[in-house]
């Protein structure tokens, strides 16, 4: 096996504070790689791919480029609560908070329909081929506090759409 002078091993605590950022922020591999290229942070790191985030999250990847690593750790830090809320473009779609209020007004469309489905619905041509049953079922339950703009808007003209009827 090849030494390394310049790779840490991932330790399990590394592992999860990573992962804690990562569900703290909501951004992913491509988002916070977006980020620190926005930030202009990559400069700084030696090879840092989107790819190698991932596996650093998958734990495909068991070591790590020092500087690379604590690159990533440390974007994830500067980025404040403040801007979570803001929403912090995610793959170029901003997210908006579900409220309670939008929650019972889709259910309502289902309630008022009974042959409506999440099925039928996703096959809309206006639906946006990354909205699923599971993301619905979890917008409906409650489970899903924030949703990118596109599907609140597509979600949203849905509502209006039968509500009015």
């Amino acid at each position: 096996m090849k030494k390394y002078k310049n790779h840490i091993v991932i330790t399990p605590q590394m592992h999860k504070a990573l992962l804690d950022q990562k569900n703290r922020t909501g951004m992913g591999a491509i988002a916070i790689y977006k980020y620190m290229n926005e930030q202009d942070l990559l400069r700084r790191c030696e090879h840092l791919t989107v790819q190698r985030i991932d596996s650093w999250f998958t734990k495909s990847a068991q070591k790590a480029v020092e500087g690379d690593f604590i690159a990533v750790m440390d974007a994830y830090k500067s980025i404040t609560k403040a801007e979570i809320k803001l929403a912090i473009p995610r793959c170029g779609a901003l997210r908006e908070d579900v409220t309670l209020e939008f929650i019972n007004k889709l259910n309502q469309v289902f309630e008022k329909r009974p042959n409506f489905s999440s099925k039928l619905l996703l096959r809309h041509k206006d639906a946006p081929a990354d909205l699923t049953v599971t993301k619905l079922s979890n917008i409906r339950s409650g489970r899903t506090k924030t949703l990118p703009k596109r599907h609140m808007n597509f979600l949203e003209k849905v509502i209006s759409a039968n509500l009015q009827k």
